[in-house]
């Protein structure tokens, strides 16, 4: 007995509107139209991917996604009846729904148990929520001839349990209640098949993308032969005390009071025949697969609804770049739906959304005049065929992991974002002074103490402590490759994201005499290597794997010919990238905010990777999957696990350097004079990681200086890991901070721990002079200049601290004074003869390291006085 139902949804949804996105995230702003050159927005760049894994694990979720249109009970989901499924009046069997008349709340109570108001018996339909998972299947079906995709929602073999009353409207038999229910517990009907296909389209006659669906074939099939042999049929007559109706306590209407028990257990016979009910109650059942239909339809639609399927908006990067990028214009982004398909292969087939993606500036920013657009086109081709699992490395191992929803993003979208930001300017600007301690946290300045930490012949050119300004112009446009993200050959590392900025020019200007003038200019050629992570929280990361600057060459050296500045390049460029990515170089990628169902399930990203498709395109591709309460805290999930916050951290972790000859190395003599300089930074440091409790080859590590990019993971060689960074060029305290866990699994990852050292083999530079009553001392020091030490004795005494100016009236004979930093570096001993006429005195060639032994009783610490160690402070200049 096949039953097709009449049904036609349609619904609209969408986040857009025919002027932009609402609602999305952003502001609502138009794409230039027509866009510059290289901005033009380019078809089906995207791809949005569902597979049919996606459907296999909602059909296994099948409660969770019918929550409006079942209750679940325990094991049990519960459909409840209701009477206006019949007409009471005029049916001939309607059924009760819990209150008789119009539902109130609560229901009025009866004064007699034949009074035809008040409360009765609950009628309901129910299903074994494991059975009932078993039975669904969903399946993608190809567009129809309007182009519209979908999937098919079927029921199949299901057991129905029936906990019902039915209430007589026919004159022949008078007015009766019957309990009807399934006592053995294998359900009162069986469902041969009840299905549905839901359509998806996209409506563009408004402007703006629209997603449509409506819901077809409505199909109930109940079996003729034996579907209601599980039934019990009793009379509701109070003989069970939650079962008394009113039609049982007499007559009701025309119709005349009757034998209750007579009444059902004619139905009871009735029920043998098969069939009977599966007719008598064909207005519920009828209504069952319908209303079904519309729960799918609605909770699907719903959650789908909130995602964009067109955004119109603009970045302003002046303001995200935190003040980095003041003069950068606006970036307008704009990517729509295109078209619905079905494609993929087996597990892999499903929905597939292509979108047109564009990002542009309105203008060229002044550096990017002139430049010509590249041709986004050579990058493009079709993206590679969905097979619905993906490989997933995590360090030394892989594995493969079922995925349900994707997202490939062409290469050729990456290369115009590249592009686009550098017609905005965001790779031209300047840094002064204030702007770079705020972007080093305070952690120094850039001032002309810094530069000459990087070459010593930039000393003298103005006084100590002048403020600087850099310039950063790209003068080329930057490039974009996608790499595989993981080491590809034994100690050969092939980021996921490789950026290239090719004639990258630094121009250093510093003030002298009230005016900021041009010291140097440097042509480098930069590539940031970006990789990913998964964190110990199991989220996917990316991190910068290395900053190289290559083919550095001077542009201009007037004023300091020959100056080496590349390593405050380096410097800049990682506070720069480091301004611009966020936190630490370090950000989450989360798409739960938009993959979301709506539902009371997460969505895990399980992989971030390159993926070339068949004519050679490349293709960035995101990840991602549902997971269920069970599976989020399920330790042996590897995808689905969420450790808690304060889960306890398996790895245990010690660091320590190890070789502070690795922090330096031999002082170029043309760069750092051999009197001041004993050695110079490297930019390096070897540090001693033991972690445990495993053997030292099972744990990777990764750190990061001072704050800055936490690195890709690595492993140690015979305990001990080389950091390399432009930070440790600059001479000064620094901290590294190490995380390390074992190979391939992100959950042992250790709390970060720290080791802190100075780079600083620089003499502190004393100039003193004196008068007939005092010494006065100046001390110039690049390290720790707030910290330097100042120690003095008189005729050969104890050394003692002091501070200037030192008190000399009345003292004979000489005067030692020297000065300590806080790395442990002394100056060269300046003498002085009390009884010299006043003179600016320099270093004594004796005793260039002196001790530090001191003696509270000398006779010089009762007649110092305080010594005030000062830095020169000049106020900030104009550009």
């Amino acid at each position: 007995m096949r039953r097709p139902v009449a049904l036609a949804v349609l619904f609209a949804v969408s986040c857009s509107d025919p002027t932009g996105c609402t609602g999305c995230g952003g502001p609502s702003v138009p794409y230039p139209d027509p866009a510059p050159p290289g901005g033009a927005v380019q078809p089906g760049v995207m791809r949005l991917h569902v597979t049919q894994h996606a459907l296999d694990f909602l059909a296994t979720h099948v409660s969770t996604l019918l929550a409006d249109f079942m209750v679940v009970e325990g094991d049990r989901a519960v459909y409840y009846l209701d009477e206006a499924m019949f007409d009471p009046a005029s049916s001939p069997i309607f059924v009760r729904d819990g209150c008789i008349g119009e539902p109130d709340s609560p229901c009025p109570a009866r004064s007699s148990p034949e009074e035809e108001a008040g409360p009765t018996y609950v009628s309901e339909l129910s299903f074994d929520l494991y059975e009932l998972s078993s039975a669904v299947s969903l399946t993608w079906l190809d567009p129809d001839v309007s182009g519209d995709a979908g999937f098919r929602f079927a029921i199949t073999d299901l057991s129905l349990a029936m906990d019902m009353v039915m209430v007589t409207n026919i004159e022949a038999l008078g007015a009766a209640a019957c309990h009807l229910s399934d006592p053995t517990g294998n359900g009162g009907v069986r469902i041969a098949e009840l299905s549905f296909d839901l359509r998806l389209g996209l409506d563009t006659t408004s402007g703006a993308p629209v997603l449509t669906s409506r819901v077809e074939n409505v199909l109930l099939d109940l079996p003729n032969d034996d579907s209601a042999v599980s039934l019990a049929v009793l009379p509701c007559d109070g003989s069970d005390p939650s079962c008394d109706d009113p039609r049982c306590h007499g007559a009701w209407g025309p119709y005349p009071a009757t034998d209750c028990v007579e009444v059902c257990e004619l139905f009871d016979l009735f029920a043998q025949l098969g069939g009977f009910f599966a007719t008598l109650l064909e207005p519920a059942l009828g209504e069952l697969a319908p209303t079904l239909a519309a729960a799918v339809s609605d909770g699907l639609m719903g959650a789908l609804g909130g995602m964009p399927l067109e955004i119109e908006t603009e970045l302003p990067l002046a303001t995200l770049s935190g003040g980095l990028l003041p003069g950068a214009q606006p970036l307008y982004l704009k990517a729509g739906a295109g078209a619905l398909d079905v494609t993929g292969i087996d597990k892999g087939r499903g929905l597939d959304i292509g979108v047109n993606a564009g990002s542009t500036t309105l203008a060229p920013a002044v550096c990017a005049q002139g430049a010509v657009a590249p041709d986004f086109s050579a990058l493009l081709g079709p993206p590679p065929a969905a097979t619905g699992f993906v490989e997933v490395f995590d360090s030394a191992t892989s594995r493969f992991d079922p995925y349900h929803l994707s997202v490939s993003i062409a290469e050729a979208v990456l290369a115009q974002a590249m592009w686009s930001a550098f017609q905005s300017g965001a790779f031209c600007f300047s840094l002064d002074t204030y702007d770079v301690e705020a972007l080093a946290g305070g952690a120094f300045s850039l001032t002309s103490d810094l530069l000459m930490s990087f070459d010593l012949r930039l000393a003298g050119l103005t006084h100590e402590g002048a403020p600087m300004k850099i310039t950063l112009w790209a003068t080329r446009p930057t490039a974009v490759r996608l790499g595989a993200g993981r080491e590809v050959a034994p100690d050969v590392y092939d980021p996921l994201i490789e950026i290239i900025v090719d004639d990258l020019e630094l121009s250093i200007s510093m003030l002298f005499d009230d005016s900021m003038m041009r010291v140097s200019g440097v042509l480098a050629d930069l590539v940031v290597q970006i990789g990913v992570e998964r964190s110990a929280e199991g989220v996917l990361e990316l991190v910068v794997n290395n900053l190289e600057l290559a083919n550095a060459r001077q542009t201009y050296n007037e004023i300091a010919p020959a100056a080496d500045i590349s390593g405050l390049f380096a410097l800049v460029i990682d506070l720069a990238v480091s301004q611009v990515v966020g936190d630490a170089w370090r950000f989450p990628i989360d798409i739960s905010s938009v993959a979301d169902l709506g539902l009371p399930l997460s969505v895990q990203l399980s992989a971030l990777r390159r993926d070339v498709g068949p004519t050679g395109a490349r293709y960035l591709g995101i990840y991602a999957g549902f997971c269920d309460d069970s599976e989020v805290q399920d330790p042996n999930n590897l995808r689905c696990y969420q450790p808690p916050a304060a889960s306890p951290r398996s790895t245990a972790l010690a660091v320590h350097l190890w070789d502070e000859a690795s922090l330096y190395v031999p002082a170029d003599p043309a760069r750092f004079a051999p009197s001041r300089f004993m050695a110079a930074p490297s930019g390096r440091a070897l540090l001693r990681v033991d972690a445990g409790p495993e053997r030292e080859d099972a744990y990777v590590h990764q750190f990061r200086v001072d704050g800055g990019a936490w690195s890709t993971y690595r492993p140690a060689a015979d305990g001990l890991i080389e950091v390399l960074s432009a930070r440790l060029l600059r001479v000064g305290r620094h901290t590294v901070d190490v995380q390390s866990r074992l190979y391939g699994d992100p959950r042992t990852q250790s709390l970060p721990q720290s080791v802190s050292f100075w780079v600083d083999r620089e003499r502190p530079q004393v100039t003193a002079w004196s008068d007939s009553d005092a010494v006065w001392v100046e001390v110039e020091e690049l390290g720790s200049p707030e910290a330097v030490q100042l120690w003095a004795r008189h005729n050969q005494a104890a050394w003692q601290p002091v501070m200037s100016p030192v008190g000399v009236q009345g003292l004979a004979g000489s005067l030692e004074i020297l000065a300590r930093d806080a790395a442990g570096n002394s100056s060269e001993i300046v003498r002085i003869d009390l009884t010299a006429p006043a003179a600016v005195l320099r270093p004594a060639d004796s005793e260039p390291r002196a001790g530090c032994s001191s003696t509270p009783h000398s006779l010089l610490a009762a007649l110092i006085a305080v010594f005030l160690l000062r830095r020169r402070r000049v106020a900030r200049a104009q550009a």
